[in-house]
């Protein structure tokens, strides 16, 4: 079982589908599934979920694991926004939008993934970055640090979870 977030558009999306057409079942999950309504595929787990919600998120991926009867075995956290301004024009409810999408939401999809990778003691976590990750750019303020939050997220997650079989990815 493979959950994909922002699974409705761009990557995720074809992140997704890619996998169903190899035969993998497949979680999307996504704020907006309307992007993705048209394709459906059997093995396609279909779920409205905003990732900033940490409840919803357990409870999405206990659905999709009852659906197929699978574990999770791998992780894509894809889900991000990218609202881009200067820290002295951008208005800071991006900011708090920023923050909670791009690393509270991938906290969250990791608190409600990873523990269920280390009871059967395996898994993949591949989390999205960018560039952003690791250099600056004009206008993007915010933006930048909440990718480099990821990249500090995935390293301390793959120092912690390396012994116990489960691997994290920064793409």
């Amino acid at each position: 079982l493979i959950v994909v977030t922002g699974a409705a558009s761009g990557i995720g999306r074809e992140t997704a589908i890619f996998f169903a057409d190899k035969g993998y079942k497949v979680a999307l999950f996504d704020i907006d599934m309307s992007q993705i309504n048209d394709v459906n595929k059997p093995n396609f787990f279909k779920r409205t979920l905003d990732v900033r919600n940490r409840d919803d998120f357990v409870k999405a991926v206990d659905e999709a694991e009852e659906h197929f009867g699978l574990p999770v075995d791998a992780f894509f956290n894809i889900a991000g926004i990218m609202p881009l301004g200067e820290f002295a024009t951008q208005d800071p409810v991006d900011w708090d939008r920023l923050v909670d999408t791009n690393v509270k939401g991938a906290l969250n999809g990791i608190y409600a993934t990873y523990p269920r990778m280390l009871k059967q003691k395996r898994g993949h976590i591949f989390n999205m970055s960018s560039m952003a990750g690791r250099k600056i750019f004009d206008n993007h303020g915010v933006y930048v640090a909440t990718k480099h939050a990821v990249h500090a997220i995935s390293d301390q997650l793959r120092k912690e979870a390396g012994g116990f079989g489960i691997c994290v990815s920064t793409i």
